[in-house]
């Protein structure tokens, strides 16, 4: 069916993005990668060890698939989401990972890997028997940090030059990272599910950065002055919990408002107060 789809798109003037999720139940997300979809959704992963003898027993499928779902497999979708390579678009659906799960930490750990998290949001309680569990409430924090993780990472992935963005998970101590930014703009951003200290390789962006913490449960942003590239360097999150640390160049602007300020004021009397209005400061900043 996809070589049909894309056969056809081929000879029309535009084509789309063509996708394919896991096989339900049992389906292999090696053969989903290795398959021609442009965007695949794969199922939390494959335990590996007994699946080829699993899977000759009758009945042994949902079993497996079952197991696949509700343990913790070291490396799966559900708890440490391989980084997206660039082979595939990958769109991690909970339906396909859980039925009904997910959370806050997931939802940042599938960005900052590179991946594209979807919530199947089950909401109202009619649903029970559609794989909405009998006490489903739609208003538990799970579910409503969830929907906010959503956001952030929405409004994060408008902010950052996310086009240039690759996951590099080995640039930061907690393995979660993306890293990119325009020519002149590096720009770092980081997770750490458990916060407290990050340790982050900045070699490849000398200079000066700021930065920037995110709280993923509250909400709130908090500048933390600058840091200079060109080595690793170590920093401390400013509250508990989980935490993003958001790290980008500083516009030059930023380091040379006040010696100009100063230099006009020895300059004799002229109106200079453009220097401090629009053409010196960015939308939303008071750099």
């Amino acid at each position: 069916m996809l070589g049909f789809l894309k056969a056809y798109e081929a000879t029309r003037p535009k084509q789309h993005p063509v996708g394919m999720t896991v096989a339900y139940p049992g389906g292999d997300n090696a053969v989903l990668f290795a398959g021609p979809a442009d965007w695949v959704s794969p199922n939390a992963g494959d335990p590996g060890l007994l699946d080829p003898m699993l899977r000759r027993v009758p009945y042994a499928v949902p079993v497996l698939d079952r197991l696949v779902r509700y343990r913790t497999w070291a490396g799966l979708y559900t708890e440490s989401p391989p980084a997206a390579d660039g082979r595939k678009v990958v769109v991690s659906d909970t339906d396909h990972l859980w039925g009904n799960g997910g959370d806050r930490r997931w939802v940042w750990k599938s960005f900052a890997r590179g991946l594209n998290p979807i919530f199947m949001d089950a909401y109202v309680g009619d649903d029970v028997g559609n794989g909405t569990p009998t006490a489903y409430d739609p208003l538990a924090p799970q579910w409503v940090e969830l929907r906010q993780a959503m956001g952030d990472t929405r409004r994060f992935a408008e902010r950052i030059a996310l086009a240039t963005m690759v996951p590099r998970g080995e640039l930061a101590s907690t393995g979660y990272c993306l890293a990119g930014g325009e020519p002149g703009r590096p720009e770092y951003l980081v997770y750490a599910p458990s916060g407290g200290r990050v340790t982050v390789d900045l070699a490849a962006a000398a200079g000066p950065l700021a930065v920037e913490w995110f709280d993923p449960s509250s909400g709130t942003t908090t500048a933390a002055g600058r840091v200079i590239g060109g080595d690793r360097a170590t920093f401390s999150a400013p509250f508990a919990g989980d935490a993003v640390l958001y790290l980008q160049r500083l516009p030059v602007h930023s380091f040379l408002r006040r010696p100009l300020l100063f230099a006009c004021r020895l300059l004799p009397a002229h109106d200079f107060s453009y220097l401090n209005q629009g053409l010196w400061t960015r939308p939303g900043s008071d750099s």
